[in-house]
């Protein structure tokens, strides 16, 4: 095994920034007069990292520090403006805080600086209105600038001040200070301001959440906050993930502990969550493969990456000259060539602002007397490159000549980043060094020693943390390290495990989706031929787990010597490229686009038909007692009744009959049709299901799927749901049981148990009346509800409220009724709860994209929550799409009946194939829709003379396999893939079905 030496960065900044949030001490600290001496002294003493102070100008010009104009309010009598320092150094100052008497004298801000310096804090300094520093005369500022940089503090300071014009001032002359905005209420109005001018900002306590905080972070911003004094605030602002929090006496010893995303941060400078849907699991779908550009065809390929939909390839000819290629991935055509004028451009890399740098490879010596090593930068593609560091000597770093350069990993935004880069030195151990730049200026760099193979070393920064590297070569898996700052030392964290892909594959890349991260891996089919790649949900690369169909390259058998891959969102889908040398690039799509209408919207919602205690016609078999839950799923419900066993089916002509059913309460239907039912009423682990195909009934019968399954969360969980194809190749049953803040989720094939996990963290807290409404069969995104505490949507780990709190009864409110769906029509996200009198039937129709009300529909019926009333507490809501531009509501609502809408955008415009015709009721239903060989029609009454009709009106020759009156089969297999209408002559209604 090769030993490997790593230099990599550390400022005392991100020391303290891995640990907590900076605690900067207010006017110094609470333990002395305010901006004086002491106070500056004790709250460096009692461990804050930055010192706050206010910064006037006397009138003899010198900057002292003082929060007001006037020294009245500590005791003295004098205007700071036109006073001298000697006449102000004559006043003694008083203040009472905290039952404790202090006195002191006016600081100058060159002595609050020396006390900086003896303390080992930093300073944070905030103008106040005065002469020459303020939003009409900024003629002061250099003087104050030349105080802070004869200090040494011009690269570590902070500057902070409300006035605009004074930090636009700073920036321009002085672009290399940190500056802060300081705000309050108001944040919003300035954020576009600070981030065209990448200033930081201080926002007062009170006025804003967590998603402030991250909306800052997105646009590469640190956010203070001012002044929090409690524990519950620290807590608060600290798991906010607030950098710096600015404090009159929180002690530093006692704080409460923090989250562990805040305590040990991932890495979200290089990868901030995307605006992708993240997905249980992936379909990939191919967008386009090319072959490799003829120019650069020959050529070695030493590093690939995706920036704005464009590939950038690094390569060098036949004579070792470097060329940087920016590639149409869609066409093969080199669209950009990157000047390198001449260099020896032996790596690129991108920040996380998207600036391209790279790296020559040449020997440094150790006594200073060999070429020198450049990290170049490119500001735009046209841009002629300037060298951004170099590196002369080595003997700083381990005093041996090396060769440098090999590979290159940088992390971090242009005015804040780390750069890696290997390379072997005389006694041929392989050298990572690293350095931390700060605008442009080294700050400090540590060695530290692991033990890894050698060959054709390539390093990546990683989603975990930007002090973390993920190491590849193609002999080995991608393996992730850590670094021990203090013991200099390196530490193995993780390896992808052993067997999910070979020891050949050489392409790793990230994304980051709420709590969530996943890895676009490439790999190589086992006889080395074929390059393909999958996309893995990890929390660590030693636990990832395939979520994605294989991407193959489609170009042929390879054996390759070079592969990249690249994961990226455009427009909210997530697109997944794969580079294979001497192959050609391939791009794949995981998200599916929306569809229907994108403009104007015009809903409206139409009852269809309703069976209930109103219309006088409710089913009465079932109640809320009996049979608490039912599911729907083309034009039938499907009700338990757990004291019978009997699972009954209903559609508008009411009760067609029964099948056995199961002892628990829960009924639901996945995305295809099949029907789960709980056959327990068990409080533990250990829970039991039976599970039918879809369009199961008393005359199309198969015996249940019955599946036992442990689960990692007990607790009484009275009802289910379910997505996907549970029966097919992937289908999920949720749980949310009560007193867990975390649902369990079943992940289902072909009618067996692949696993049974439970979620990430929850806003709510479970109870026999918690349930999770599924979106999509997606089981990283679903709708979640514990009666009386409001609608949340869980996604990639994160919780978003979409309708939060108990109301009252009165529609549109929402009220404790249990029961919701969530979907998106028309490019809106359409929320379905309850509302009107609890318990009844009455429900909205919110549209929550717009914060509008679509509809309020009333109450089915009058039996509530009392005695033979509708004890499951739950209005059962679903919504089926028909089209892109309608849905299907279906309402099941425990004792009081059910009913059918259909919801649809007036403005949607169909393909040319006209509307589903519709009469008061649905009669005709068909499954699966779209169907790959039979499709099952089911109607109310008997059926005669089945028709079938292409888009161009020409009837389809077809076998009627089954046709007991009400329900059949027919055989479409043999049809060309499109869309048909199917009719019923005697009945009087026709129905739309896509052949695949």
């Amino acid at each position: 095994m090769i030993r490997i030496i790593t230099f990599l960065s550390l400022a005392i900044v991100a020391i303290m920034l891995n640990a907590q949030p900076l605690l900067v001490g207010h006017r110094g600290s609470y333990w002395g007069v305010e901006n004086t001496s002491e106070a500056f002294i004790n709250g460096a003493k009692k461990g804050y990292h930055y010192l706050e102070c206010d910064v006037k100008v006397a009138g003899d010009g010198t900057l002292v520090l003082s929060h007001d104009d006037t020294t009245e309010r500590l005791g003295g009598s004098r205007t700071i403006a036109s006073s001298t320092i000697a006449q102000l150094k004559a006043e003694t100052y008083t203040q009472t805080r905290g039952g404790v008497t202090y006195t002191g004298t006016i600081c100058t801000l060159a002595e609050y600086l020396d006390i900086c310096k003896e303390y080992n804090v930093l300073p944070v300094i905030e103008l106040k209105w005065a002469t020459g520093i303020n939003s009409n005369d900024c003629s002061k500022i250099p003087t104050l600038i030349k105080v802070i940089e004869d200090k040494g503090f011009r690269n570590s300071c902070v500057i902070l001040t409300s006035m605009k014009p004074c930090l636009e001032y700073i920036n321009e002359k002085y672009p290399d200070i940190s500056l802060q905005f300081l705000t309050g209420q108001y944040w919003a109005n300035h954020f576009d301001w600070c981030v065209e001018r990448g200033i930081d900002v201080d926002i007062q306590v009170g006025y804003f959440d967590k998603s402030t905080v991250q909306k800052f972070h997105d646009a590469g911003l640190k956010v203070n906050i001012w002044t929090a004094n409690t524990n519950a605030h620290y807590e608060t602002y600290g798991n906010y993930g607030c950098d710096f929090i600015t404090t009159d006496y929180l002690d530093p010893a006692n704080l409460p502990q923090l989250d562990n995303d805040i305590l040990f941060p991932p890495n979200t400078v290089d990868y901030p969550n995307v605006d992708a849907i993240v997905r249980g699991y992936y379909e990939t779908e191919l967008v386009n493969k090319t072959d490799i550009p003829d120019k650069i065809k020959g050529h070695s390929i030493k590093r690939a990456f995706v920036k704005d939909a464009q590939w950038y390839i690094l390569s060098h000819d036949e004579n070792k000259i470097a060329h940087i290629s920016v590639v149409a991935p869609e066409t093969g055509e080199i669209l950009k060539e990157i000047k390198t004028e001449g260099l020896s451009i032996q790596d690129i890399a991108f920040t996380a602002d998207g600036i391209l740098l790279g790296c020559n490879s040449v020997n440094v010596k150790k006594d200073g007397n060999g070429d020198v090593w450049n990290i170049y930068m490119w500001e735009s593609v046209d841009a002629t490159p300037a060298v951004l560091y170099s590196i002369v000597n080595m003997s700083k770093f381990n005093g041996s000549d090396t060769y440098l350069g090999s590979s290159l990993a940088v992390s971090g935004r242009l005015k804040d980043l780390k750069v890696y880069v290997s390379g072997i030195d005389d006694f041929d151990n392989v050298n990572i060094i690293g350095a931390e730049l700060i605008k442009g200026s080294e700050s400090k760099t540590v060695c530290v020693a692991m033990d890894i193979n050698s060959a054709q070393l390539s390093l990546h920064n990683t989603p975990f943390s930007r002090d973390n590297l993920v190491v590849n070569n193609i002999v080995g898996v991608p393996s992730e390290y850590k670094i021990d700052w203090d013991k200099k030392t390196i530490m193995s964290l993780s390896s992808f495990p052993v067997g999910l892909i070979n020891d050949e594959a050489f392409g790793v890349s990230f994304l980051r989706y709420g709590r969530k991260v996943y890895a676009y891996i490439a790999n190589c089919l086992t006889d080395g031929t074929q390059a393909e790649a999958n996309l893995y949900d990890i929390s660590g690369l030693n636990e990832a787990e395939i979520i994605s169909q294989p991407a193959p390259s489609s170009m042929g058998d390879i054996v390759t010597s070079y592969m990249a891959t690249d994961i990226k969102v455009e427009d909210g889908l997530v697109y997944l490229y794969m580079y294979a040398q001497g192959v050609g690039m391939t791009k794949y799509k995981i998200s599916v686009e929306e569809e229907g209408n994108t403009g104007e919207v015009d809903f409206v919602i139409e009852p269809i038909w309703e069976n209930s205690i109103n219309k006088g016609d409710k089913p009465d078999n079932i109640d809320g007692t009996n049979a608490q839950q039912g599911a729907a799923y083309k034009g039938m419900f499907y009700v338990n009744n757990c004291e019978e066993e009997r699972l009954y089916y209903f559609n508008n002509a009411g009760c067609l009959g029964y099948i056995a059913g199961g002892c628990g309460y829960g009924v639901a239907i996945d995305d295809v049709g099949n029907i789960i039912i709980r056959n327990d009423k068990s409080t533990g682990v250990d829970h039991s299901f039976m599970i039918y195909p879809a369009g199961i009934s008393a005359n199309n019968y198969a015996e249940p799927t019955m599946i036992s399954v442990a689960v990692p969360l007990d607790g009484q969980t009275n009802f289910i749901s379910a997505s996907g194809n549970v029966l097919g190749e992937r289908g999920y049953i949720y749980m949310f049981p009560n007193k867990h803040s975390a649902a369990n989720i079943i992940t289902m094939a072909y009618g067996g148990v692949m696993k049974a996990e439970a979620s990430d963290d929850l806003m709510l807290t479970g109870t026999a009346v918690a349930y999770i409404a599924p979106i999509n069969n997606n089981s990283e995104n679903w709708l979640y509800q514990v009666r009386n505490s409001g609608y949340y949507m869980y996604n990639g780990g994160d919780n978003i409220e979409i309708l939060t709190g108990r109301s009252g009864t009165t529609a549109p409110a929402r009220n404790s009724t249990g029961g919701g769906a969530l979907f998106k029509l028309s490019g809106r996200n359409i929320l379905l709860h309850g509302s009107g009198s609890n318990y009844t039937g009455g429900f909205t129709v919110r549209d929550i994209t717009a914060n509008s009300v679509i509809a309020s529909i009333d109450p089915i019926g009058n039996m509530g929550y009392f005695a033979d009333g509708n004890f499951s507490t739950f209005n059962w809501l679903f919504a089926e799409k028909i089209d892109a531009g309608s849905y299907y509501i279906y309402l099941y609502c425990p004792a009081n009946g059910m009913a059918v809408y259909r919801l649809r955008d007036k403005n949607y415009v169909s393909d040319g194939i006209e509307d589903i015709l519709m009469d008061d009721v649905v009669k005709i239903n068909v499954y699966p829709n779209p169907t790959i060989d039979i499709l099952n029609i089911s109607t109310m009454e008997k059926m005669e003379d089945i028709k079938i009709f292409n888009l161009m009106g020409q009837s389809m020759n077809f076998t009627d396999v089954i046709n007991d009156g009400n329900e059949a089969k027919i055989d479409v297999s043999h049809f060309p893939n499109g869309i048909y209408v199917l009719t019923i002559g005697n009945i009087g209604q026709t129905i739309k079905f896509i052949k695949k």
